[in-house]
């Protein structure tokens, strides 16, 4: 199984892959190698220039990637599991991210308006400075999150099911 992986990895890295081709293998990739592909995703500035706006990679395996300050508006990572991703300063309005693993990510200063984070696990979440408005929280698992300063509006459905309301975060 090692070698198989080591050899696809291999085989990927000396491939220059389509913008296509990249996106189809970050859906299915092993995290080793989502990794890489993540790499070579942000040194073409597909981060920046909202390329992956929209994609749907449910069930992704990027564990401990970074991918800060893109533009993923809409993207659909549902299922996938993103422990300890770093998504700062990121565009994830509108985004999937239903059942999403994001334990211990770093998620400062991202806006997740409109965001669908249902039944997400956000323990031990770096969530300071986040735009929640309008996001939908139901079920999300918060313990030991840290909100400190984190945007929430009157439209904001909390892990409770009920609608965010106060002055204070």
């Amino acid at each position: 199984m090692l070698k198989r992986l080591t050899a696809r990895f291999t085989a990927i890295q000396k491939t220059t892959l389509t913008q296509t081709e990249l996106f189809h293998q970050l859906k299915t990739a092993p995290n080793d190698v989502a990794l890489k592909l993540l790499e070579e995703a942000q040194e073409r500035l597909y981060f920046q220039d909202g390329s992956l706006r929209g994609g749907d990679f449910s069930g992704a395996q990027w564990q401990n990637g970074r991918m800060a300050k893109g533009d993923y508006e809409r993207i659909i990572l549902a299922d996938a599991d993103l422990t300890g991703i770093y998504f700062g300063g990121a565009n994830l309005k509108r985004g999937i991210f239903r059942r999403a693993i994001l334990k211990n990510a770093n998620l400062r200063d991202a806006d997740f308006s409109h965001a669908d984070l249902r039944d997400a696990d956000l323990s031990g979440a770096h969530l300071a400075c986040v735009n929640l408005c309008g996001a939908n929280l139901t079920g999300a698992n918060l313990h030991n999150a840290n909100l400190w300063g984190a945007i929430f509006d009157s439209a904001t459905i909390m892990p409770d099911g009920t609608f965010w309301a106060g002055d204070e975060n």
